[in-house]
C-alpha cells in the first residue's frame, strides 16, 4: 500500500515538473503554417520599390489570414525563441514546406517556359506552341 502511495506521489511531482506552454502560445503545427506565410510575405515585400510599407501590409495580411494578432504572434515567437529545440523543429518544417513550394513553382515556370504541346481536336495532330506565343 505504501509503495502505491509513494508511486502516486512521485508521479504527481514529476508531472508537475514538466514545463507547459503558457496560455496563448500557438502549437508547433500552427506556428509552422504562420511562419511559412510570414516568410513568403517577407520575400514578396523585398521585390517592391516601397519594401517597408509592403512588408507591413503583407505581414498584416498573414495575421488576418490566420486570424491572429501581432501580439499573439510576438508572444509565441518569444516563447519559442526561449525554447530553441522546439523552434529548431518548427523551422525544419518551415524550410521543408518552403522548399516544396519553391520546387512546385519552378516546375510550373519550366513547364510554361519550355515548348508546350497542346492537343487541338481528337484525332488530329498536336499543335506545338513556343513560349513566345504566350
Amino acid at each position: 500500500m505504501r509503495f502505491h502511495l509513494f508511486a502516486l506521489l512521485l508521479l504527481c511531482v514529476l508531472s508537475g515538473c514538466k514545463p507547459s506552454k503558457p496560455s496563448g502560445v500557438f502549437s508547433e503545427s500552427k506556428m509552422v503554417k504562420i511562419l511559412v506565410d510570414y516568410h513568403l510575405a517577407q520575400g514578396m515585400a523585398e521585390d517592391n520599390d516601397n519594401e517597408t510599407e509592403m512588408r507591413y501590409l503583407y505581414i498584416q495580411a498573414v495575421f488576418r489570414k490566420h486570424r491572429i494578432t501581432e501580439e499573439q504572434f510576438d508572444k509565441s515567437m518569444i516563447y519559442y525563441c526561449e525554447h530553441a529545440e522546439d523552434l529548431s523543429k518548427i523551422y525544419i518544417q518551415v524550410n521543408k514546406r518552403i522548399e516544396a513550394a519553391s520546387a512546385m513553382l519552378l516546375a510550373s515556370v519550366l513547364l510554361v517556359g519550355n515548348l508546350s504541346v497542346l492537343p487541338t481536336q481528337a484525332g488530329s495532330s498536336n499543335l506545338i506552341v513556343d513560349s513566345k506565343s504566350f
